[in-house]
């Protein structure tokens, strides 16, 4: 199970019935815990997302080609 707010960094691999516990950093191979994420880390990943997001549904709305 991974914990709400934890960061799985790419490349990472997550054994079947791993617990990452919430709000934390994971890397490696196998993934290990490395820190605590900071609130500030979360919410600008939050809002990354939302741009990410908003770009996704602009680029949807133009159509192929």
């Amino acid at each position: 199970m991974i914990g709400a707010h934890a960061l799985v960094a790419a490349g990472a691999v997550v054994p079947p019935k791993a617990q990452i516990p919430p709000k934390m950093l994971v890397m490696g191979q196998p993934a290990k815990p490395v820190r605590l994420l900071k609130d500030s880390e979360i919410a600008n990943v939050h809002a990354q997302l939302a741009l990410l997001s908003e770009k996704a549904a602009l680029y949807r709305s133009m159509g192929p080609g």
